[in-house]
């Protein structure tokens, strides 16, 4: 109920331009021996979450959609797996144990492992509904200063447990590689 009195201030301030309810919840995946851990992604509506997130190939930019037929990974964690498009991954889950599921295409992403499914997906997969609990949102006029008084306002809500902001990551990563 509480994360649904947020979700519900967010959708009704004007300030928000784009919003899109998630699952989100880390897993590890694998393939033969290698294994890693991702942010498994599942949007509520994938139209609004395509407002908010592209998935495009790095060299041909080529843009991909999610769709019931598998999963969309990150390029880094592809690697990382030596897996290609077209094959196919295990999810590790406690109750069901390894969940083989076909990577259908390969984004381009520098801030984190992700996998992305859509909630009909993962209903399949998991034998349950996706419970939601994360919201991306766009502020109308771009920029972190509003992000940030929106976040701020959210965070004084029971139901909401923290922000974090594009451009602190964004920040972060610069700074680490500034160092580099």
């Amino acid at each position: 109920e509480e994360r649904e009195e947020v979700y519900d201030i967010m959708k009704q301030d004007e300030r928000v331009e784009d919003m899109a309810r998630n699952l989100l919840i880390q897993v590890t995946v694998e393939k033969g021996d290698n294994h890693g851990n991702v942010y498994l992604n599942v949007p509520e509506n994938t139209e609004d979450f395509s407002e908010l997130v592209v998935f495009e190939n790095r060299v041909t930019k080529e843009r991909y959609s999610l769709d019931n037929d598998g999963v969309i990974l990150t390029e880094k964690m592809a690697k990382t797996l030596d897996v290609e498009a077209g094959e196919t991954i295990e999810i590790q889950d406690d109750v069901k144990g390894e969940i083989p599921i076909k990577v259908e295409s390969i984004c381009e992403n520098y801030m984190g492992h992700y996998l992305y499914m859509t909630s009909e997906l993962y209903a399949k997969l998991y034998g349950k509904e996706p419970e939601y609990n994360a919201v991306y949102f766009k502020t109308q006029d771009g920029t972190t200063k509003q992000a940030q008084e929106i976040g701020e306002e959210i965070l004084e809500n029971p139901g909401a447990l923290s922000v974090s902001y594009t451009t602190d990551i964004e920040s972060q990563l610069d700074d680490m590689l500034g160092s580099l």
